[in-house]
């Protein structure tokens, strides 16, 4: 996939996508969470590790666990979409790939929805 440019600039598009829904719901929380960034200097893996750090503040938040499960399978999805990228960018084209990260991006919107409308009250957990 690393030839073809617009296929690539679809995946981050989803990515950046889903982590703008993410990032939104993450004020939601008792102890609102900042997502990590991706800036001029750092690296892939900063941004990763970033994640991860993400993953154990949810885990600590005290607030309903079922929205915090919720948050952690968005966070688990990013992650994979973004692995896949990752790959994509080094490979090959491989429909399957995008494929892969675009449904991964959307399993994590809908991860993040059932979050927000728990947190929010708008629906029982």
């Amino acid at each position: 996939m690393a030839d073809n440019p617009e296929r690539l600039g679809e995946m981050a598009s989803a990515i950046s996508h889903a982590l703008n829904h993410l990032a939104q719901v993450l004020t939601f929380l008792p102890l609102p969470i900042q997502l990590p960034h991706l800036t001029v200097g750092s690296t892939v893996d900063e941004f990763m590790d970033g994640m991860e750090r993400t993953r154990t503040l949810i885990e600590s938040e005290p607030a309903d666990h079922a929205a915090l499960g919720e948050l952690d399978q968005a966070v688990l999805y990013i992650l994979t979409a973004f692995d896949v990228l990752s790959i994509a960018r080094l490979d090959e084209m491989r429909n399957w790939r995008y494929d892969a990260a675009i449904y991964a991006c959307d399993m994590a919107i809908v991860h993040i929805t059932l979050a927000h409308l728990v947190l929010t009250g708008e629906e029982e957990a």
